[in-house]
C-alpha cells in the first residue's frame, strides 16, 4: 500500500525550512506521496476552527483557505480519504490567549 501524507505547518518561512530535512530523513527512499500545506495561524486557531467543523476534515478547511491560496493547488483533486497519515508541525503558543491544555487534547472520533 503506498502513503499519502499531508503535511501541515503553521507558518511558510521557517517551518517550511524544516521540510526538507524531513524530506531527506523520512520520505527520501519510499514511494511516499507528500502533499505540504500552511494554515498561517497558530495551532489554537486551527483546534478552534476545527472544533467549528462539523466533519472534523482539516483537508477541506485547508482548501478553502483565504490566506493561503497554495493550499487550494496543493491539494486539487485530492480527497481527504486519499491521506494516510496527516502531521501537524506548530509551535506551542503558550503565550497565546487561547492556549489551553484542555483545547489539545486529543479528540475521540469513536
Amino acid at each position: 500500500m503506498s502513503r499519502h501524507v499531508l503535511l501541515i505547518f503553521e507558518g511558510e518561512k521557517t517551518e517550511l525550512n524544516y521540510y526538507q530535512s524531513l524530506k531527506k530523513a523520512f520520505f527520501d527512499q519510499d514511494e511516499t506521496a507528500v502533499c505540504v500545506c500552511v494554515f498561517g495561524n497558530d495551532v489554537h486557531e486551527l483546534s478552534e476552527e476545527l472544533l467549528e467543523d462539523p466533519d472534523l476534515d482539516v483537508v477541506e478547511l485547508l482548501r478553502e483557505s483565504k490566506t493561503q491560496p497554495k493550499n487550494q493547488e496543493a491539494l486539487a483533486g485530492i480527497s481527504r480519504h486519499k491521506f494516510t497519515e496527516i502531521y501537524l508541525f506548530f509551535d506551542l503558543e503558550y503565550n497565546d490567549d487561547k492556549f489551553s491544555f484542555e483545547t489539545l487534547r486529543p479528540v475521540d472520533l469513536s
